[in-house]
Protein backbone atom coordinates (compact mmCIF):
# COMPACT_ATOMS: atom_id res chain seq x y z
CA UNK A 1 0.00 0.00 0.00
CA UNK A 2 1.51 3.34 -1.21
CA UNK A 3 0.71 6.77 0.31
CA UNK A 4 1.76 9.94 -1.33
CA UNK A 5 3.72 12.42 1.11
CA UNK A 6 3.81 16.20 0.65
CA UNK A 7 7.32 18.04 1.82
CA UNK A 8 6.74 21.55 1.53
CA UNK A 9 8.60 22.49 -1.76
CA UNK A 10 9.35 19.16 -3.16
CA UNK A 11 7.94 19.10 -6.90
CA UNK A 12 4.87 17.44 -7.55
CA UNK A 13 3.95 15.01 -10.08
CA UNK A 14 1.93 17.28 -11.84
CA UNK A 15 5.51 19.78 -11.99
CA UNK A 16 3.62 22.23 -9.30
CA UNK A 17 4.73 22.59 -5.88
CA UNK A 18 3.28 22.19 -3.06
CA UNK A 19 3.93 26.00 -1.51
CA UNK A 20 0.90 27.36 -2.97
CA UNK A 21 -1.13 24.65 -0.62
CA UNK A 22 0.71 25.21 2.42
CA UNK A 23 -0.26 29.42 1.69
CA UNK A 24 -3.76 28.57 1.22
CA UNK A 25 -3.72 26.22 4.13
CA UNK A 26 -2.51 28.99 6.39
CA UNK A 27 -5.02 31.39 5.17
CA UNK A 28 -7.73 29.06 6.12
CA UNK A 29 -6.31 28.86 9.66
CA UNK A 30 -5.79 32.69 10.23
CA UNK A 31 -9.53 33.10 8.76
CA UNK A 32 -10.55 30.49 11.52
CA UNK A 33 -8.57 32.10 13.99
CA UNK A 34 -10.13 35.97 13.27
CA UNK A 35 -13.49 34.13 13.44
CA UNK A 36 -12.80 32.34 16.39
CA UNK A 37 -11.17 35.74 18.41
CA UNK A 38 -15.09 37.52 16.95
CA UNK A 39 -16.74 34.35 18.46
CA UNK A 40 -15.26 34.87 22.00
CA UNK A 41 -15.12 38.67 21.85
CA UNK A 42 -19.06 38.34 21.41
CA UNK A 43 -19.70 35.45 24.54
CA UNK A 44 -17.20 37.98 26.78
CA UNK A 45 -19.06 41.02 25.99
CA UNK A 46 -22.53 39.56 26.50
CA UNK A 47 -20.77 38.71 29.73
CA UNK A 48 -19.85 41.69 30.57
CA UNK A 49 -22.22 44.10 28.97
CA UNK A 50 -25.42 43.68 30.99
CA UNK A 51 -23.73 42.43 34.50
CA UNK A 52 -24.02 45.95 36.71
CA UNK A 53 -20.37 45.86 37.82
CA UNK A 54 -20.29 47.93 40.43
CA UNK A 55 -21.49 45.14 42.95
CA UNK A 56 -19.25 42.52 43.82
CA UNK A 57 -21.88 39.84 42.99
CA UNK A 58 -22.28 40.28 39.29
CA UNK A 59 -18.39 41.48 38.96
CA UNK A 60 -17.52 37.76 40.62
CA UNK A 61 -20.11 36.05 37.95
CA UNK A 62 -19.14 38.70 35.32
CA UNK A 63 -15.58 37.23 35.33
CA UNK A 64 -15.92 34.29 35.90
CA UNK A 65 -18.04 33.62 33.07
CA UNK A 66 -15.55 35.27 31.09
CA UNK A 67 -13.30 32.86 31.72
CA UNK A 68 -14.94 30.50 30.05
CA UNK A 69 -14.38 32.29 27.31
CA UNK A 70 -10.66 32.20 26.88
CA UNK A 71 -10.04 28.56 25.73
CA UNK A 72 -12.21 29.55 22.30
CA UNK A 73 -9.89 32.84 22.54
CA UNK A 74 -6.37 31.18 22.80
CA UNK A 75 -7.36 28.84 19.80
CA UNK A 76 -8.63 31.90 17.68
CA UNK A 77 -5.27 34.25 18.44
CA UNK A 78 -3.35 31.26 18.34
CA UNK A 79 -4.45 29.87 14.61
CA UNK A 80 -4.13 33.42 13.65
CA UNK A 81 -0.41 34.04 15.30
CA UNK A 82 0.61 30.42 13.35
CA UNK A 83 -0.96 31.56 9.99
CA UNK A 84 0.76 34.96 10.54
CA UNK A 85 3.90 33.03 10.98
CA UNK A 86 3.62 30.62 8.58
CA UNK A 87 3.29 33.10 5.75
CA UNK A 88 6.18 35.13 6.82
CA UNK A 89 3.67 38.38 7.30
CA UNK A 90 5.24 40.86 9.11
CA UNK A 91 2.30 43.27 9.89
CA UNK A 92 -0.03 40.03 10.28
CA UNK A 93 2.59 38.80 13.02
CA UNK A 94 2.89 42.29 14.67
CA UNK A 95 -1.16 42.27 14.98
CA UNK A 96 -1.08 38.46 16.43
CA UNK A 97 1.54 39.98 18.79
CA UNK A 98 -0.91 43.50 20.13
CA UNK A 99 -3.82 40.90 20.52
CA UNK A 100 -1.34 38.79 22.78
CA UNK A 101 -0.45 41.45 24.92
CA UNK A 102 -3.81 43.17 24.56
CA UNK A 103 -5.02 39.66 25.90
CA UNK A 104 -2.39 39.41 28.41
CA UNK A 105 -3.17 42.40 30.04
CA UNK A 106 -7.00 42.14 29.99
CA UNK A 107 -6.37 38.47 31.64
CA UNK A 108 -4.08 40.08 34.60
CA UNK A 109 -6.97 42.95 35.24
CA UNK A 110 -9.61 40.60 35.64
CA UNK A 111 -8.03 38.43 37.34
CA UNK A 112 -7.02 40.64 40.03
CA UNK A 113 -10.76 41.73 40.23
CA UNK A 114 -11.66 38.47 40.34
CA UNK A 115 -9.61 37.90 42.94
CA UNK A 116 -10.49 40.78 44.95
CA UNK A 117 -14.66 40.00 44.67
CA UNK A 118 -14.24 36.44 45.88
CA UNK A 119 -14.45 37.26 49.56
CA UNK A 120 -17.44 39.50 49.45
CA UNK A 121 -19.55 37.40 46.95
CA UNK A 122 -18.76 34.08 49.32
CA UNK A 123 -19.17 36.06 52.40
CA UNK A 124 -22.67 37.00 50.93
CA UNK A 125 -23.04 33.68 49.20
CA UNK A 126 -25.85 31.39 51.50
CA UNK A 127 -24.21 28.86 53.22
CA UNK A 128 -25.24 25.90 50.82
CA UNK A 129 -23.57 28.12 48.11
CA UNK A 130 -20.90 28.71 49.33
CA UNK A 131 -18.80 25.75 47.74
CA UNK A 132 -20.43 26.79 44.66
CA UNK A 133 -18.87 30.41 44.64
CA UNK A 134 -15.44 28.57 45.82
CA UNK A 135 -15.38 25.95 43.13
CA UNK A 136 -16.42 28.85 40.59
CA UNK A 137 -13.22 31.17 42.25
CA UNK A 138 -10.99 28.01 41.59
CA UNK A 139 -12.27 27.08 38.17
CA UNK A 140 -11.76 30.92 36.84
CA UNK A 141 -8.33 31.79 38.90
CA UNK A 142 -6.79 28.53 37.22
CA UNK A 143 -8.17 29.63 33.60
CA UNK A 144 -6.91 33.29 34.26
CA UNK A 145 -3.84 31.65 35.58
CA UNK A 146 -3.17 29.26 32.45
CA UNK A 147 -4.44 31.19 29.88
CA UNK A 148 -2.59 34.23 30.93
CA UNK A 149 0.89 32.46 30.92
CA UNK A 150 0.06 31.41 27.47
CA UNK A 151 -0.99 34.57 26.45
CA UNK A 152 2.19 35.80 27.77
CA UNK A 153 4.17 33.23 25.90
CA UNK A 154 2.43 33.64 22.39
CA UNK A 155 3.09 37.35 22.66
CA UNK A 156 7.25 36.79 23.22
CA UNK A 157 6.74 34.78 20.31
CA UNK A 158 5.37 36.89 18.02
CA UNK A 159 7.11 39.95 19.34
CA UNK A 160 10.21 37.85 18.91
CA UNK A 161 9.31 36.88 15.43
CA UNK A 162 8.50 40.12 14.00
CA UNK A 163 11.67 41.23 15.20
CA UNK A 164 13.37 38.74 12.87
CA UNK A 165 11.94 39.14 10.14
CA UNK A 166 12.78 42.57 9.88
CA UNK A 167 16.42 41.35 9.88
Amino acid sequence: MSTSKLIVGQERADGRSGRGDVAAAFKVLGAFGVLFIIASSVDILLALVPANLSTTDARFAALGATAGALPLTAVGVLGFEIAALGLGSRTATRVAAVITLLMTVLIVVGMALFVMSHGATRAAAPNDLADLVTATYRRGLAGYLFFGTAFAIGCWIAFKSSRRQDS
